[in-house]
């Protein structure tokens, strides 16, 4: 189903220096990944191991020329054992969609991301963040912020789309997948 947005802010509202709380908790508890910059929030059965990292990094690889699957979206739906009775539990039991792959993604100071596409839309809840990170939407030509105001926002990343950090400090987004908004895999194939 076609969205009509690329950006919408969510209704819901929640509290941003009890999700900072928690930030600092799971700080006590791991480090950010070494390579990709971020913690998982929930992890897939397969990789019990190591929770805080089960759904990092990237979903897809390319091998021998040809891209594959190297992590199931669908599979990281369970939350971290650490976090049960924190109010990040509770945020993520409020909102109005099923979140899976739920990680805290850290992007450096004076930082950009590839131009990519993802197989599913995202919802990002800023924790730390300044009006010099934004979200450009390359073929739409639509650039946006999003505030660190307690409020979940959708994007729909699977358009073509970068991010950048232009401050001296980081920004620091929780980020939800919301597998109700996808594309299709095979098309995503050809167009990597």
């Amino acid at each position: 189903e076609p969205l009509m947005k690329l950006f919408a802010r969510s209704e819901l509202e929640f509290d941003i220096d009890l999700m900072n709380q928690d930030l600092d908790y799971i700080l006590t508890q791991t480090n950010w990944h070494p390579e990709n910059n971020q913690i998982s929030l929930q992890y897939s059965n397969k990789d019990k191991e190591d929770p805080w990292y089960s759904g990092t990094g990237k979903s897809w690889e390319e091998v021998d020329g040809k891209w594959r699957i190297i992590l199931e979206d669908e599979e990281v739906e369970h939350l971290n054992p650490a976090l049960k009775g924190t109010y990040i539990e509770h945020v993520l039991q409020s909102l109005s969609f099923t979140p899976i792959r739920t990680r805290l993604m850290r992007m450096s100071p004076r930082s950009c991301y590839s131009i990519h596409r993802d197989t599913s839309a995202r919802w990002h809840m800023a924790l730390k963040t300044t009006e010099h990170a934004r979200f450009v939407f390359t073929k739409d030509q639509a650039v946006h912020h999003i505030p660190a105001d307690g409020h979940p926002y959708f994007v729909d990343t699977t358009k073509e789309h970068t991010a950048f950090n232009g401050d001296d400090d980081y920004r620091i987004h929780m980020v939800m997948l919301d597998l109700s908004v996808t594309v299709d895999k095979e098309y995503l194939k050809q167009w990597m």
